[in-house]
């Protein structure tokens, strides 16, 4: 049976209202990255993705599972990254930062929008590494080469655009 209803509905209850405006009150003025705690990043970005409008499309239709993965691979990264750089064995610190240049080429070669990646990195990660001293400093020269790395991977993501295209194709008029 065929109906013009969506099958599911991404409609907040007035409890999950109510949640959601007394945790973003009690963080207005907070850290921005502090989306990166624990795994509360998840949460709220599923839960912003899921009643935000503007997300209907990606999950009600196939063409936008590019957006699905962009952002997964994309959270994966920052969240990767800033594990690693918290972690203070090595091969624990190396796996996470492999994790996170992986997923950020992922991200990058599922939608350009993850083209952004390095820059969330550097802006909401970054300032969150432990400032170098004696005990951490390798720990942060590791983070600030991974980081140093995710920029080389969005340059050659343009490079590579630019090779295909003869151009970066930035300059396209808008459709009328």
């Amino acid at each position: 049976c065929s109906s013009d209803l969506p099958a599911v509905s991404f409609t907040l209850n007035r409890e999950g209202a109510r949640k959601f405006g007394e945790v973003t009150g009690q963080n207005i003025n907070g850290y921005l990255a502090i989306l990166l705690d624990d795994e509360r990043a998840v949460f709220w970005g599923t839960l912003l993705f899921a009643v935000h409008p503007a997300g209907a499309g990606s999950v009600a239709w196939i063409s936008g599972r590019k957006d699905l993965l962009c952002a997964a691979f994309t959270v994966g990264a920052l969240l990767a990254f800033q594990r690693g750089a918290t972690r203070r064995e090595l091969p624990a610190q190396l796996g996470w930062h492999l994790a996170a240049v992986l997923a950020t080429a992922l991200a990058i070669g599922s939608k350009e929008t993850g083209l952004v990646t390095p820059l969330l990195a550097t802006i909401l990660v970054w300032p969150r590494v432990p400032p170098a001293t004696r005990s951490v400093s390798r720990r942060r020269q590791l983070a600030g080469t991974t980081l140093a790395v995710l920029w080389l991977v969005a340059g050659l993501a343009l490079a590579h655009r630019f090779l295909v295209l003869g151009r970066l194709g930035l300059d396209a008029a808008w459709p009328v």
